[in-house]
């Protein structure tokens, strides 16, 4: 019993030691992991292919409506876009399985892309409005680059821009010196650049 009475603070101090480590471990190391939310999103326009299997009658292949949804037999208009193709998959699924067909098996593919774009306008040499590409993505530094750059009489400190119903003031100046803080843009991003008084 003596000898036990011994062990048992040991072991209670290692044990609390490799908790105290874990902990350590988790809370200093971040795992990236892909998550479906990072995944591309449907959007209107983007081209899609959509089929179920054993049931060829009710595939269909055309585009993202404006309101977002696609057409399809028995269960009508179902909204897609802002969700990943797993994502509608999943919601086409559970509306067959919802009185049609038992265990259903759906297939959602984007066939084409809808085009995304960005616009520069304001004191750039060559305002207008421009593609982005899927595969690579573009700052806001690239943009006024892509449009010629600033004119003269640009005001660099107070450049904005119009996301959604948003509007955001970004110095360039600044990001130019610090250019990990350059901005990401996104399809349909505006850019303003206004004109500096003097």
């Amino acid at each position: 019993m003596h000898i036990l009475k011994k062990l048992i603070p040991g072991m209670l101090f290692s044990v609390l030691a490799a908790v105290a480590q874990a902990q350590q471990i988790r809370k200093g190391v971040t795992v990236p992991q892909e998550t479906e939310s990072s995944s591309y999103k449907l959007r209107t326009g983007d081209s899609v292919e959509i089929r179920v299997f054993k049931h060829d009658e009710l595939s269909v292949r055309g585009s993202i409506g404006p309101d977002g949804s696609v057409a399809l037999q028995f269960i009508g208009s179902i909204p897609v876009a802002g969700l990943t193709p797993g994502q509608a998959r999943g919601r086409i699924e559970a509306m067959y399985a919802d009185g049609w067909f038992k265990r259903p098996q759906v297939a959602v593919n984007v066939v084409e892309y809808a085009r995304a774009t960005i616009t520069v306008t304001g004191q750039v040499n060559r305002p207008g409005t421009f593609a982005l590409s899927r595969n690579r993505s573009m700052t806001l530094l690239e943009a006024i680059g892509t449009a010629g750059h600033f004119k003269n009489t640009a005001n660099q400190k107070h450049v904005l821009l119009k996301r959604g119903g948003k509007t955001y003031e970004v110095n360039v100046k600044n990001v130019l010196r610090n250019p990990q803080t350059d901005v990401t843009l996104r399809d349909g991003d505006i850019i303003w650049v206004k004109e500096a008084i003097l």
